[in-house]
């Protein structure tokens, strides 16, 4: 038995009721040998898709609080009545950059540019995109602090208060060096090479 992150293996064997705990298995990246040039302008984004549970809002909103920070909000919503409308509803914000899906290649340089990934959601297990803004030695904004990612590599936001993180982040002469130890970690931990090679070490052994 495997988990993608190591907070998660005790709360399954707790929840399902296995004999031992799963060993950690991590999602893979790809980590760009060139993790880009952080924007000049201070520069936030978002990356996930526009459904309720991942309160895409409180990003729009922030881009009001914020008009000193470019924020790009990526993806979109799987309920296109409401994607029209938050779009309808912030278009006119002059800092906010709504990109709708993007290609790799283009949610590579945002990634890269960024000051910081801002996740939203109510709830999260170890996203991918929290993997993938390391990977761009760019730091996490977030609410949630899986495996201690947040905490180590970015900004853990306090009583639902983005604005008072954010301000964190802009105040922080440290914050690259966050980015750069996110980077390093994640090519150790999750580097697309390396946990392929894992993945086909295990299947090919005994283990299962």
């Amino acid at each position: 038995l495997y988990t993608q992150a190591r907070f998660l293996a005790e709360k399954a064997r707790n929840y399902y009721g296995f004999e031992e705990t799963p060993l950690l298995l991590p999602n893979p990246v790809p980590v760009p040998a060139d993790p880009g040039v952080k924007s000049p302008r201070p520069t936030v984004c978002f990356l996930a898709r526009w459904d309720p549970q991942k309160r895409v809002e409180l990003f729009l909103e922030l881009a009001r609080k914020h008009p000193e920070v470019r924020f790009i909000a990526m993806g979109r919503s799987h309920d296109e009545a409401r994607d029209r409308e938050l779009r309808e509803m912030y278009r006119g914000v002059p800092n906010l950059q709504l990109t709708g899906f993007v290609t790799e290649e283009e949610k590579s340089r945002i990634l890269g540019m960024s000051w910081a990934l801002v996740n939203t959601s109510i709830r999260e297990a170890l996203p991918v995109s929290f993997l993938e803004a390391l990977a761009h030695g760019t730091p996490i904004i977030s609410g949630e602090n899986p495996d201690g990612l947040t905490s180590d590599y970015g900004y853990v936001v306090e009583d639902g208060d983005y604005s008072a993180a954010l301000n964190r982040l802009l105040a922080d002469d440290e914050r690259q060096d966050k980015g750069r130890r996110g980077r390093r970690h994640v090519m150790e931990f999750h580097e697309a090479g390396r946990v392929v090679d894992r993945h086909v070490e295990i299947y090919e052994s005994s283990e299962v």
